[in-house]
């Protein structure tokens, strides 16, 4: 589960497809359970530079973070993750 802990709109967008959140509003979340083991990389389609990643153990499912509002980084940046 994400949850839009920042000022602004954000999304929640896998880089291959699997997911996207659309726009979460402050205070919004999105839930998305991961039906396998892997990295699944993520952005915010709103703020490109937002970036993350989602580790999935084998025999685990879920994983997730916090949408952390954060200024932007001159060469990219990441979204702060907790996992829940």
């Amino acid at each position: 589960m994400w949850v839009n802990e920042g000022n602004t709109p954000h999304t929640v967008t896998s880089a291959d497809g699997q997911f996207d959140s659309e726009v979460l509003n402050p205070g919004q979340s999105f839930m998305f359970t991961f039906p396998e083991a892997g990295t699944f990389n993520y952005h915010c389609e709103i703020h490109p530079f937002m970036t993350g990643s989602v580790s999935v153990g084998a025999g685990a499912g879920g994983g997730g973070g916090t949408l952390i509002e954060q200024p932007a980084a001159p060469t990219g940046g990441n979204m702060s993750m907790g996992a829940y």
